[in-house]
């Protein structure tokens, strides 16, 4: 009698309701409610399957995935992209690294990192953002002379396991935004934090518009990715 209570003890902390298109990235079991049959162990362990489940979809939410990049699942554009899929997996499974994804437009850099976020959600946090973004919240931060709102701003970035940050060479601001990014990257590198780097610029016009720190930490801990296909946009 104890076990049959445990066992709708269990089966009554299921959620009551569920939204399956949000949680279908990340989910490994049905839906539907156990069975009347079902052991206690069974129970407790699609409960916690399912909590899973809805705690990776809730880090995935959170993550700045532009609505354009969000999919259920991974649709290689072609042979060469999937490579540079697994490639990028592979380099962003090593904590701390950095990895640069260059490439013309159009080429699928930022669909690539984004499907990177999506199977980081299924244990741990990340974040998309573009340069731009990041600098003017900093020009916003130091508009309001307020020393800690710089600081924050850096600590919120620091946060997520993974980063992203696309379009690398967008801004104006020059030694400021090189200093920024040397100062971001150095921290993250401290922590262990991933971060992956995408841009439209060549690795030679790369190589000289990052600070020497940097590239030394990238041929250190990742690597550079270069999308020299074709664009996809317009393409049948």
């Amino acid at each position: 009698m104890e076990q049959l209570g445990r066992i709708e003890k269990l089966r009554s902390q299921q959620p009551k309701t569920i939204d399956a298109q949000r949680i279908a990235p990340f989910a490994s079991v049905e839906v539907s409610r156990p069975s009347s049959g079902a052991s206690l162990d069974e129970i407790k362990a699609r409960n916690e399957a399912r909590q899973a489940e809805i705690a990776a979809a809730d880090r995935y939410a959170a993550a700045n995935v532009p609505l354009r990049y969000r999919a259920t699942k991974t649709v290689p554009k072609s042979q060469r992209w999937a490579e540079a899929h697994r490639k990028l997996s592979e380099l962003t499974a090593r904590a701390g690294s950095i990895v640069i994804l260059t490439g013309a437009h159009g080429t699928g850099k930022t669909h690539l990192a984004c499907d990177i976020i999506k199977g980081y959600c299924a244990t741990g946090s990340a974040r998309y953002e573009t340069w731009a973004d990041i600098g003017r919240r900093w020009r916003e931060a130091i508009v309001s002379k307020d020393g800690e709102s710089e600081r924050r701003v850096l600590t919120e970035l620091d946060r997520p396991s993974l980063l992203i940050i696309d379009e690398i060479e967008v801004g104006k601001d020059g030694e400021f935004a090189d200093r920024n990014m040397r100062e971001l990257l150095d921290r993250r590198y401290r922590n262990l934090k991933t971060t992956v780097l995408l841009s439209n610029l060549s690795p030679e016009a790369l190589e000289a518009r990052l600070d020497p720190s940097v590239l030394s930490r990238i041929s250190e801990t990742g690597g550079i990715i270069v999308c020299d296909w074709a664009s996809f946009r317009g393409a049948a």
